[in-house]
Parts: structure tokens; C-alpha cells; sequence
């Protein structure tokens, strides 16, 4: 009796382990939107938004992070970068901007769920739930992923926006 107690007390944890990693999954959590100029950054998804505790973090609900970073730049006159249109992956991900002293850092933290933190937090207001803004009078000069430059001709002139999503799905 006692090993059927044991098998079963077992099978129910590996059950609940499998129903959490694989639990039903409306979809990936959305991308998050870098505008240039004033550096806007959006969550184009509703259900999340935008808390404040420490940096700015992406809390979404119900939706997967797969706690990486994937990076695709949309340019004004159509053009994807990297040029293959298959997002860049990795984390950190770091925003140069052009008025000195400011870059805005993107990383994945914690894991349950994970979720997306943007700082630095004194360089931001948040405008809505689902946008926050540096008003600097600048632009974005550059993209690095893991610490490597993204090679991105005309980003500096021609930047559109910078998707940052929780997939490569929703880079696409």
C-alpha cells in the first residue's frame, strides 16, 4: 500500500511539473515596440503592461516568455535587419542613443514567469500602461545583442522600429 502511495503522490508531481512547462499557451507574450526620437517604447500587447518595480518590467498575463531576446529593425523605406528578416537572438539587449550618458538596456529576468525589464528606470516616465518614454531630443545610433553590434546601415536615419519580442514568432 505504501509503494502505491509513493507511485501515485509521484505521478501526480510529474504531472503537475508537465502541466506547468506545458500548460496551454494562447500565444507568446507580444513584441515590444522602440520608436526613435523621444525613444518610445511600447508593448503592443493589451494584457501587459508596464510596472514599475526596480527598472521597468513587462508583465504580461497568461502569455509565454521564453526568457531570450529576439531583435528585428524595421527601416522606413521597407528594409528588415538583419536583411534575412530572421531576428537576432540573445540578451541583454542595449539601445544606443545619441545624447550622451543614455542607453536603454532590455533583459529577460526572473522565472516564474520571466518577463522583459527595461532600464535605466529614472530615464523613463511611463505615459500609459502600455508605454514608456525617455524625452531626450536624440535618436537611436545603434543595437548591440549580447554585446555585439547589430550591423544596421541607416538606422541612425531611416529607423522605423526596433521589435524586442519574447519569440522569434513574433518578430516576424
Amino acid at each position: 500500500m505504501r509503494k502505491v502511495g509513493c507511485v501515485v503522490i509521484t505521478f501526480a508531481l510529474v504531472a503537475a511539473v508537465g502541466c506547468r512547462s506545458n500548460r496551454i499557451k494562447a500565444e507568446d507574450e507580444g513584441p515590444i515596440i522602440v520608436r526613435n526620437g523621444s525613444l518610445t517604447v511600447d508593448t503592443s500587447d493589451t494584457s501587459a503592461k508596464w510596472t514599475d518595480d526596480g527598472d521597468w518590467s513587462n508583465e504580461t498575463t497568461d502569455k509565454m516568455h521564453h526568457g531570450d531576446l529576439w531583435v528585428l529593425v524595421l527601416l522606413k523605406d521597407g528594409s528588415k535587419c538583419p536583411a534575412s528578416g530572421q531576428p537576432e537572438q540573445g540578451s541583454p539587449v542595449q539601445i544606443d542613443y545619441s545624447e550622451a550618458g543614455f542607453k536603454a538596456m532590455f533583459k529577460v529576468v526572473g522565472n516564474n514567469p520571466p518577463r522583459t525589464k527595461v532600464s535605466p528606470k529614472n530615464d523613463f516616465r511611463k505615459a500609459s500602461d502600455q508605454q514608456i518614454v525617455h524625452d531626450g531630443t536624440g535618436h537611436v545610433t545603434g543595437i548591440k545583442i549580447n554585446g555585439h553590434d547589430l550591423s544596421c546601415a541607416g538606422i541612425d536615419t531611416q529607423l522605423d522600429q526596433i521589435k524586442i519580442c519574447s519569440s522569434d514568432v513574433k518578430c516576424k
